[in-house]
């Protein structure tokens, strides 16, 4: 293999092969602060040269380094692959428990005792608040509301929430309530019709115009069971065939919304569907939350080790005295 004009090379003489891997990595956000150039930033073979950095002396001890994140990066990756597999285990069970049903007698038909309703039969779709609306010569009030951004697929990201000045007057129009069904209009492709529940975490929080509010009869429809319906194919489906599409866009409306038709079992059946779901969204959702834990520890195994702040002897780890 050959690199072209583009590439630095470098190819270890006193230091271990696997260490040098990762100290650059670490040493990534130095040798970045250091490109310059018109058109993009890029750095030069001489600029290289002139990082200092620290490294045992020992080669058996760089060794050792290489082996411990090494072990740490095998870590990740298998628990990558685990999440994948629960994803995609998540995925095809929810589109199988809503094609063919549970307990005995299961069939390639979805269970003839189930009922095919429109969402305008058993809930009330809600549009969100305008932005930009002037509300001066109105008695008003700051609320925090949610954005697309906050609507992903199957869950929401609350890391930043803004706020929107609305007349009182019509907060409770606009208020979400536990058990909402929040649904995205569209964008990217990947922004229609996707959706989740919401289950109350902001107080007084309103959404935008750009997302449904979907408000079930809780009496015929658990919130929770039709939020994994908005996850599913079927929905998906749906969506895709009725949005107004333009080049790389696609949106859906209200009217649409209410049109959706989706398979209703009875309510003791949605809530064993809704067990079985969760169950697996939980283990999936431990999955996720390990390889984090793993990133951070790399993170800072990285920067303990090869800063020299712990070393490996042959006893293994010791810090500094």
């Amino acid at each position: 293999m050959a690199t072209n004009q583009g590439f630095v090379n470098f190819v270890p003489h006193e230091v271990d092969g696997e260490f040098l891997y990762y100290l650059l990595d670490e040493l990534t956000p130095i040798i970045k602060r250091l490109g310059s150039g018109t058109t993009f930033d890029e750095v030069s073979k001489r600029d290289l040269r002139k990082v200092y950095c620290a490294i045992p002396i020992e080669k058996n001890e760089q060794a050792a380094i290489a082996r411990i994140l090494d072990a740490v990066d095998m870590a990740i990756e298998r628990t990558r692959e685990a999440v994948e597999r629960a994803r995609t285990l998540d995925h095809s069970l929810l589109h199988d428990l809503l094609e063919h049903g549970l307990g005995e007698g299961r069939s390639d038909k979805r269970p003839v005792h189930w009922e095919i309703k429109r969402v305008s039969e058993i809930a009330e779709v809600g549009s969100g608040v305008t932005m930009g609306k002037d509300v001066s010569g109105f008695k008003s009030v700051e609320l925090p509301y949610l954005r697309v951004a906050n609507v992903q697929d199957g869950h929401l990201d609350l890391s930043t929430i803004k706020t929107v000045r609305v007349r009182c007057d019509e907060v409770d129009h606009y208020r979400l309530k536990a058990g909402d069904v929040l649904m995205t209009e569209g964008g990217d492709l990947d922004k229609l019709g996707r959706g989740t529940l919401w289950e109350g975490q902001i107080p007084d929080c309103l959404h935008q115009n750009h997302i449904f509010r979907v408000r079930v009869n809780r009496k015929v429809l658990d919130p929770r069971f039709f939020s994994y319906v908005v996850e599913s194919d079927i929905a998906k489906r749906y969506f895709i065939r009725v949005a107004k599409r333009t080049t790389n866009l696609a949106s859906t409306n209200k009217t649409q919304v209410r049109a959706f038709r989706f398979p209703v079992p009875p309510l003791p059946e949605q809530q064993q569907i809704v067990a079985i779901v969760a169950a697996a969204k939980a283990k999936l959702q431990a999955l996720m939350q390990k390889e984090v834990a793993l990133q951070q520890l790399k993170k800072s195994l990285m920067h303990d080790l090869l800063t020299g702040k712990v070393r490996v002897g042959d006893s293994g780890l010791s810090p500094l005295p």
